[in-house]
């Protein structure tokens, strides 16, 4: 495809290429909708992680970021109501989904800023002690 004779901005043009690399990603592993969330994770972690060059593009132009996470959230709920047959019509259900979905993309937001360091796996594993923990109240 002629990216630069079909988009308007480079902005548009990265912001294509992402949807498209996600859009493979689901095409390749249709399956991956019937896993557990935790499988999503992975494979947004690894991709992520496969794709930093992309991925601090952007994280660090402030309308690709807001483009991205935008399509996320709604790929999320076509994801939800598609394989886990969520009541996203019920308020209390997609405020959970979103709040969750806002957690892991700050939690990937900096650790994109700060070089992708870590590994995925280990970003899996604060993610599921994050998901254990139900406050940060002070301890009795």
């Amino acid at each position: 495809m002629t990216y630069y004779r079909t988009y308007s901005s480079k902005e548009d043009i990265i912001i294509q290429y992402f949807k498209e690399k996600v859009n493979a990603l689901l095409e390749k592993e249709p399956e991956i909708g019937d896993e557990p969330t935790e499988v999503w994770y992975r494979k947004c972690l690894h991709f992520v992680y496969d794709e930093p060059v992309l991925m601090t593009k952007i994280q660090q132009t402030p309308d690709l970021a807001k483009a991205s996470q935008s399509y996320l959230i709604d790929l999320l709920q076509y994801m939800f109501r598609k394989y886990r047959n969520a009541d996203l019509d019920d308020p209390v259900i997609l405020n959970g989904l979103i709040y969750k979905a806002g957690g892991f993309i700050f939690v990937v937001s900096k650790w994109i800023r700060t070089g992708l360091k870590e590994s995925p796996e280990e970003i899996l594993e604060w993610i599921r002690k994050y998901e254990q923990q139900s406050s940060f109240e002070k301890p009795q």
